[in-house]
């Protein structure tokens, strides 16, 4: 899974010579400064699979919106979210039926 730690330019590269898609996930600091390079990613992959991941340390209701729309942006049509661990079933699935509402979009 590539996480924007290392050159994602090159991981995006060596991925497209070995496989059919990669997972990529963003780290929360990556988060708020990701319009920097999404241009560049996005050229990189053109039109390579992606699968999605929502990082696990991000919690913010709001934030894993953006995530959603950053991996949408980069063309994830799947996208792995945790659950919450601190909250109940229930809460959880509202939760979830809030954001898969709002990644129809």
């Amino acid at each position: 899974m590539a996480g924007f730690r290392a050159d994602l330019i090159s991981e995006i590269e060596f991925a497209k010579k070995y496989f059919d898609f990669m997972e990529i996930t963003i780290q929360p600091k990556l988060l708020e400064n990701i319009d920097g390079i999404l241009s560049e990613v996005k050229t990189a992959l053109c039109g390579f699979a992606v699968l999605g991941h929502v990082h696990w340390e991000i919690v913010e209701l709001e934030l894993i919106k953006k995530n959603i729309k950053v991996l949408k942006n980069l063309g994830a049509r799947k996208i792995t979210i945790h659950p919450f661990q601190n909250l109940s079933l229930e809460e959880n699935i509202e939760i979830f039926k809030e954001l898969n509402i709002f990644s129809q979009d």
